[in-house]
């Protein structure tokens, strides 16, 4: 009697390392391998899946930095990328026309550029686009 609960103890306190290892908590592990069974506590770290690590996290907020998403097909690119690798589009690059300070000057640029505005959103040929910078972005690439 006296060896199975030391065993049973021991086991908890693997159970809980275990959690700890990947993670999780090794005082409620322990604790829920002391109270209910070790085999409890060994499943529900098992069934879980790990925590990321803060240097995983640190990479996985990289790569969302490195990264954006076409504004034709809404897939997630590069951030260099000059052409959508799913459709194959040309990505608009950053005009180097600087943003009109005043609305006169902003529709003088409109009017320039051929871009439209229908209320809702800004139009350049057959695209829309939510924001001016983006219409002016596009049509200056165009213009090329």
């Amino acid at each position: 009697m006296g060896m199975g609960i030391i065993l049973w103890f021991a086991l908890s306190i693997l159970a809980g390392v275990f959690a700890s290892n990947r993670g999780f908590s090794f005082i409620a592990t322990f604790l829920l391998s002391l109270i209910l069974s070790p085999l409890v506590g060994f499943i529900s770290v098992l069934v879980r899946k790990p925590r990321p690590t803060e240097a995983e996290r640190a990479a996985a907020a990289a790569e969302v930095a490195a990264s954006k998403r076409c504004p034709y097909c809404a897939e997630i690119i590069k951030r260099e990328a000059v052409v959508c690798r799913f459709c194959d589009r040309r990505i608009p690059v950053p005009a180097e026309i600087a943003m009109p300070a005043t609305a006169a000057e902003e529709e003088a640029l409109m009017a320039q550029l051929g871009i439209t505005y229908d209320g809702d959103q800004y139009c350049f040929q057959s695209h829309r686009y939510e924001r001016l910078r983006d219409a002016i972005a596009y049509a200056s690439s165009s213009a090329r």
